[in-house]
């Protein structure tokens, strides 16, 4: 055990046998891992030893400072994401509401019209957001590229500085009994919102096309125009034929103009042929 020092005289040292230096070693040892938790009895205050007992005393005040500067970092977090988020904006979010669609079923104040009123609304930008992207019941839904997030804000921001609307009553279909279940659709679908009774039809009207049950189902799932996005949730295929029928069965036949019967129509342009006829008539004579 050359190199160790003796605890004992040193003319004693001699007399030590290994099992005597091992058992000097191992209270060496047990006197410096106990030393910690006595180092205020035992210990000058200031040596290594008695340093990192008290370094062991102030962990949990460091622990509650952790706490304390991780409150703050998420205080701090959560007041610039709301600084980002857009400032919403009632002015701007008057003349957005008027020239979009949504004026076309709640009404051009948010009173309600076809659907219902919005005046008054207590909900969160948030939930508007998600009701505009992902709707409930007949609503269709609007992307992006159609109306923006700060536009939602900015209208909901509006309708909070309208009276709320009580005593709501949306108008009654004007299908009557016996008429193809795709008229009633319509209104029910709140298609006369934005295309009117006759809307719809005289869309494909105007190309001389009789629409197919494809050719509605393409405009409801995917609108090429500023039309909303109509799910299966909102319009089946089963009512997308129904639909796609009662259009065709009006495209085949000719539409009045102005309301007036189809017999005047044709009365007013033959009495307009037979005046011009006359009039050529006289001039070759």
């Amino acid at each position: 055990m050359a190199g160790r020092p003796s605890l004992r005289p040193a003319g004693e040292a001699a007399a030590l046998c290994p099992r005597d230096h091992a058992s000097m070693a191992i209270q060496r040892w047990r006197s410096r891992s106990l030393a910690p938790r006595h180092c205020e009895s035992r210990l000058a205050p200031g040596s290594p030893t008695c340093t990192h007992h008290h370094r062991r005393r102030e962990g949990p005040s460091m622990r509650y400072l952790g706490v304390v500067l991780g409150v703050f970092v998420l205080f701090v977090a959560l007041a610039a994401t709301a600084s980002a988020e857009p400032q919403a904006d009632p002015v701007k979010g008057k003349a957005t509401w008027e020239k979009s669609l949504c004026a076309r079923c709640h009404g051009a104040q948010g009173e309600g019209k076809f659907a219902g009123p919005r005046a008054g609304d207590t909900r969160t930008a948030a939930q508007w957001i998600t009701q505009v992207r992902t709707p409930r019941a007949n609503m269709p839904s609007f992307t992006a590229q159609q109306i923006s997030d700060a536009d939602i804000t900015d209208m909901l921001d509006y309708m909070k500085t309208l009276p709320a609307v009580t005593g709501f009553t949306p108008p009654a279909s004007t299908a009557k009994a016996g008429d193809p279940p795709g008229k009633a659709l319509i209104f029910q679908k709140r298609c006369i919102a934005c295309h009117g009774e006759n809307g719809p039809v005289a869309n494909f009207a105007s190309t001389n096309r009789v629409p197919t049950t494809a050719d509605v189902l393409k405009q409801l799932r995917a609108p090429k125009s500023n039309m909303p996005v109509f799910s299966d949730k909102q319009v089946s295929e089963t009512e997308a034929a129904q639909i796609a029928d009662f259009l065709a069965m009006q495209v085949k036949a000719p539409l009045p103009k102005s309301g007036e019967p189809v017999s005047l129509g044709l009365i007013a342009a033959v009495g307009a042929l037979l005046l011009g006829s006359g009039f050529a008539i006289r001039k070759l004579t």
